[in-house]
């Protein structure tokens, strides 16, 4: 082989090794901390509560896989009337409270998920469920908010 064909092979090396380094540097940033964090899974902010957001990292970073909430309904039955007694009224609201909650609960027992109660004075349903549930409720339309479950007491005298 001549001289000449030496230099033209390694400047074709040199070329090729330059194109690969160029496509490499193109395609990953030069620097970690520039590099973008991978996007986090779609949240509902304005329905869910931020101390729910916060936990909802925690479980998905694995410390806790599923999150204690509860999920606020929107749907308010009719008003009663004047003549309607306690036992119709309360007949009205757990009717309306069981048809809004259907969704929900049907949601969260597809997904694997827990329903742990229901009530129908205040629409909600208390849930044990994956973040990702937990998102996949807070898109629901009839779902006013999510806030972290808690507890009621009564004063004592």
């Amino acid at each position: 082989m001549s001289l000449s064909a030496h230099r033209s092979r390694g400047q074709r090396l040199l070329l090729a090794m330059l194109f690969v380094l160029g496509s490499l540097a193109a395609i990953l940033p030069a620097n970690p901390a520039m590099a973008k964090a991978p996007p986090e899974e779609p949240v509902q902010r304005g329905k869910i509560a931020s101390e729910l957001i916060n936990r909802m990292k925690t479980a998905r970073a694995g410390a806790d896989d599923r999150v204690e909430a509860v999920v606020v309904l929107g749907a308010r039955p009719d008003p009663p009337s004047a003549t309607s007694s306690p036992g119709e009224v309360r007949t009205t609201l757990a009717e309306t409270a069981r048809s809004a909650q259907s969704p929900v609960v049907q949601l969260v027992e597809s997904n694997g998920d827990q329903v742990l109660n229901t009530f129908w004075i205040k629409n909600m349903v208390l849930v044990k469920v994956k973040p990702a549930t937990l998102d996949a409720l807070a898109a629901l339309p009839m779902v006013s908010r999510i806030i972290p479950n808690f507890t009621l007491t009564t004063p004592t005298r």
